[in-house]
């Protein structure tokens, strides 16, 4: 659990926008200047992942982790980057740039990732199923810092105004990002969705930039949500089991050694309740104190359940205690993640009320004995919403540039003047965005997340370039 921590504090930075923005406040405000332009024809000339006609059958990992391993170490490398990210593209210091990026390594990184890209599938086999909270993904930050060069690639094309390379290199970006979603803990999705970000911003830098191809219907056709996490939160679901093996068929039975082996195990466990648990000073004590002072827990879990007390009394203390583990666990959890189920504007309160309850519990000492660790999840399921968010907004600009190019340059008063390009929803709300049209100004916004951050809202201040 230890490394999974410590690989989250890592991947959790998301990279420093590209485009123009200022702050209002806390809210991001980006600044757009469009060329009016019309969808392509055909409409899907443009695409933002690798069209099947570019992919091949095999495995990306290999590939992947290949190129992952060549990402520079040196944090100065990544300091100087996020400044470059930060500049217009006019101003980047094409020459510094170059040199950089014209090494073997990075080389390495865009010839990998390229291909393993236009793999048709990427299975990581990492060890969570066996190993639990003790696995290692060492490739997440390898693919965290490659996303980065990669993202400057991009912008150093848009600078040349090399759109078709600009694309292939975004398409690169994009599949990495969805080729991490497969069998993935929560970590994992993460840094995917700090990969997608990063994509997006060079997205908004393209569509500011002059005579750009409209990017509508590649934006409409990104897959909805873009980071599924169905996959994910069963990971999570199961992750006791997981860090536990003998639990794995704990309703077939268990014998005493296996009792013991999670009876070993449980301490280390424990430590990570920072002091949350009064289990954790019975297991201080030994794992006979630890059995003495789960048992009747155990058993009135059980009758409060509907099982006879006869029945319960005549289970093995061994059994009805791993059993208790592993059922209480899944209870307590189910009741947080059964949310993820519906879509975000829906789930989030009652999501959050269920962490909310689960930690209310623990604190009056009425939840199971591994309550602590019901996973919280609210927070990173914004995260991946936010980036369907982006997608949403940055589909509205380029309906808004399409609607330009057949009205003279003008902007729609409102957004359900976009009959030919219609606007999508915000995923956070479930609502239409908000829109407004001041002194030749479109204003796009979206509202701050019911308890996200201030700067988790977004207002796009749309003109037409002259």
């Amino acid at each position: 659990m230890k490394n999974l921590i410590l690989i989250a504090l890592l991947c959790l930075t998301f990279a420093v926008p590209a485009f123009a923005q200022k702050q209002r406040g806390a809210e991001r405000v980006h600044q757009i200047k469009i060329t009016p332009m019309s969808p392509p024809r055909p409409a899907m000339k443009y695409q933002l992942l690798p069209p099947s006609l570019d992919t091949v059958a095999g495995n990306a990992v290999q590939l992947y982790m290949i190129g992952a391993t060549q990402a520079p170490t040196d944090d100065s490398f990544y300091t100087q980057l996020d400044a470059w990210q930060a500049m217009e593209i006019s101003k980047l210091p094409r020459q510094e740039i170059d040199e950089k990026l014209n090494t073997t390594p990075i080389g390495y990184i865009f010839k990998n990732f390229d291909a393993a890209a236009r793999h048709e599938h990427c299975v990581w086999e990492n060890h969570y199923k066996t190993q639990g909270f003790d696995a290692l993904l060492p490739h997440l930050r390898g693919m965290r810092d490659a996303s980065r060069i990669i993202a400057l690639k991009a912008r150093l094309q848009l600078a040349d105004a090399d759109y078709p390379a600009a694309l292939h290199t975004l398409q690169t970006g994009f599949a990495s990002a969805r080729h991490l979603t497969g069998q993935s803990v929560l970590i994992q999705q993460l840094v995917a969705a700090n990969i997608t970000r990063r994509m997006l911003d060079d997205v908004t830098e393209w569509i500011g930039s002059s005579n750009a191809p409209n990017l509508y219907w590649a934006l409409a056709d990104l897959p909805h949500p873009y980071l599924d996490l169905r996959d994910t939160f069963d990971q999570e679901r199961f992750g006791l089991i997981y860090s536990f093996q003998p639990l794995r068929h704990v309703d077939e039975g268990i014998t005493v050694e296996q009792w013991q082996q999670v009876m070993n195990k449980l301490p280390q466990m424990l430590q990570w309740d920072d002091g949350r648990s009064e289990i954790r000073k019975a297991a201080q004590l030994g794992s006979a104190v630890l059995a003495i002072r789960l048992y009747p827990m155990a058993k009135k879990f059980y009758i409060d359940r509907g099982m006879a007390q006869a029945k319960v009394e005549a289970m093995p203390v061994h059994q009805i205690l791993a059993k208790y583990l592993v059922d209480s666990f899944q209870e307590e959890t189910d009741e947080v993640l059964k949310w993820q189920a519906l879509p975000y504007w829906q789930a989030y309160e009652q999501m959050r009320a269920a962490e909310e309850a689960a930690k209310a519990a623990q604190a009056r000492g009425e939840a199971g004995p591994l309550g602590w660790m019901v996973p919280s999840v609210s927070n990173a399921r914004l995260t991946i919403a936010l980036v369907d968010r982006q997608i949403a907004l940055l589909q509205c600009v380029e309906a808004i540039r399409a609607y330009a190019a057949i009205h003279n340059g003008n902007l729609p008063d409102a957004l359900a003047d976009l009959v030919e390009t219609p606007a999508p929803l915000d995923p956070v709300t479930g609502q239409a965005f908000g829109y407004e049209v001041n002194a030749n100004v479109a204003v796009l916004t979206a509202p701050t997340p019911a308890a996200g951050r201030p700067d988790q809202g977004s207002r796009y201040e749309i003109s037409v370039a002259k």
